[in-house]
């Protein structure tokens, strides 16, 4: 052996080579949630009866299509394969619906009663990569539910009326939609404390997203096949609507799968950790972007038309816009106040250059009751804002000065129920009582006293505000009376007094009684943080014992 190989082999020897080494970090980057559930569902026999039983119906409906379309007088082979193909879209839609959330509906719960979730938390791992790999996990589980149809959907190639576009499109819409079903599916096994309630929470939000859902998913694969709306639209000259259909859409679908990421995340996660900021960040970012991007296209829309029409139309989206606001902020209002009391022993506020702006987006009672009130107005003044742009017109049936006093009785209102939770949350120490005291709150306020204006115009033809019904506690009525301008003829009557509009004297009920709510919340809210500090320093004290 000659001195070069001698020396090659002691390096050898003192560096060995590593040939598994890419392989090794391929299987270290993997998520070993998403092995370790590969390799338990892949080898058990219910996976491949599923599997097996899903393609079956696969092809027995399509067989069973085929049949029955060329059994038909004067059929074209592409309305034969235009009807194939409707068939296996309508199909796969419901393996979506029924094998989908079977995926995760239990994942999390039954981690929960086989006494392995403790080990699984305080492992290592952290809760959003938890999260990512039972829902990647699922997620190939469904792909290979959509891909394996694949072959069968090729029959309608044989026929034509169907060309590869659509054949894609339709596995991608299918694949985007399983996403979100298998998200929300998730999160139900984190909300729900049993398996049986986590199955039927999981189905009830997949079969009302499916009802609701499946009407655009349907006509936008009929308007291509026999009508071709849509690509007439896009095969126009360029123009903002062809964007904002196409933008809008993707954008919202986008925010309904992060809401139940986060959401399953923050389950995870202990109660004394920060649960909120994350939340406040995705409601802030996605409300903004999307009710900017509805009103530039509104307003859009509304340059192109003439004054007469522009008029018109800019009162009733003005109107349209509000409302729709305060529906989704209404939910902000009484989800983030109710979601933690106080922040807990664990939680460490980070220094930053706006400790106001920091302090918002901390966990709390107060400071959510406060980060609502603030972000509600923001969304207001963004309305505002554009309806500056078109220069506020308004119309003879509005009054003149709507434009300041509708986005005055909703932002009062929601103000008012944001901390009205706030001291919810902290006066009732079950998550039921809080639960049940703002919902009736809300039910009461929204609900139940504007039902007073249909009957009492059934009943006796008119309506009259007054301190009996209790109208201006209503933000409904009160948005109607800063709207309408009802005649006398009409009998209906929005005065208090028959001469003070109760849109006034309910934004000064709302800015009052939330002065006076904020008082109590206050002093709650201080008695709480000495709570905490006390058990933070007795907690301290523990951990020193412990160390000497």
């Amino acid at each position: 052996m000659d001195k070069e190989t001698m020396n090659q082999a002691q390096e050898n020897a003192l560096h060995p080579q590593n040939h598994g080494s890419f392989l090794e970090k391929i299987d270290s980057g993997l998520n070993p949630i998403w092995l370790l559930e590969l390799r338990t569902t892949l080898r058990s026999g219910r996976f491949f009866a599923s599997f097996s039983f899903a393609l079956f119906i696969c092809v027995a409906a399509i067989v069973f299509a085929l049949l029955v379309l060329a059994s038909e007088h004067r059929v074209t082979p592409d309305q034969i394969g235009k009807g194939l193909f409707s068939t296996f879209f309508f199909l796969e839609l419901f393996i979506l619906c029924v094998f989908f959330p079977a995926f995760t509906c239990t994942s999390i719960i039954s981690e929960k009663e086989r006494k392995t979730f403790d080990l699984l938390i305080t492992s290592d791992m952290k809760p959003h990569r938890i999260v990512f790999g039972k829902f990647l996990a699922a997620y190939t589980y469904g792909f290979l539910f959509i891909i394996a149809s694949m072959p069968i959907v090729m029959i309608a190639f044989l026929f034509g009326g169907v060309s590869v576009f659509i054949v894609a499109f339709s596995y991608a819409l299918l694949l985007a939609l399983g996403m979100l079903f298998i998200l929300y599916s998730l999160w139900a096994s984190t909300y729900y404390k049993s398996t049986v309630r986590s199955i039927i929470g999981s189905y009830t939000m997949i079969l009302t997203y499916s009802f609701f859902g499946s009407f655009p998913l349907v006509w936008l694969i009929m308007d291509y096949l026999y009508y071709n709306n849509l690509l007439l639209f896009f095969s126009k000259p360029f123009h903002v609507d062809q964007v904002m259909v196409v933008l809008i859409p993707v954008l919202s679908f986008l925010c309904l799968c992060i809401l139940p990421y986060l959401l399953t995340t923050n389950s995870l996660k202990p109660i004394s950790k920060n649960r909120t900021t994350s939340l406040k960040i995705f409601y802030a970012v996605s409300i903004l972007t999307l009710s900017s991007l509805f009103c530039y296209w509104g307003l859009n829309y509304l340059n192109r038309l003439n004054i007469g029409q522009k008029i018109q139309e800019s009162n009733v989206m003005f109107i349209i816009a509000n409302s729709v606001i305060s529906c989704i902020l209404l939910i902000g209002c009484v989800g983030f106040p109710l979601q933690s009391t106080v922040p807990g022993i664990a939680f460490e506020k980070k220094p930053s250059l706006f400790p106001t702006f920091s302090w918002l987006l901390a966990p709390g009672a107060w400071s959510g009751a406060m980060y609502m009130g603030s972000f509600s107005l923001l969304c207001y003044m963004l309305i505002l804002f554009f309806a500056g742009c078109l220069g506020f017109y308004a119309v003879g049936w509005a009054h003149q000065d709507c434009f300041i006093t509708l986005p005055l009785v909703f932002w009062s209102f929601l103000f008012f129920v944001s901390v009205s939770c706030s001291y919810f949350s902290l006066h009732y120490k079950t998550e039921k009582g809080k639960w049940s005291a703002a919902i009736t709150l809300v039910t009461v306020l929204v609900v139940f006293i504007p039902l007073l204006f249909p009957f009492s115009m059934i009943i006796d033809n008119k309506f009259q505000a007054s301190l009996w019904n209790f109208s201006l506690f209503s933000p409904i009525l009160c948005a109607i009376s800063a709207v309408v301008k009802f005649e006398a003829r009409e009998r209906v009557n929005m005065n208090l007094f028959s001469q003070i509009p109760i849109h006034y004297l309910g934004i000064l009920f709302y800015l009052l009684a939330s002065l006076w709510i904020s008082r109590k919340a206050v002093i709650l809210h201080k008695k709480e943080i000495l709570e905490v500090q006390r058990r933070k320093e007795s907690f301290k004290r523990l951990q020193e014992k412990k160390i000497d």
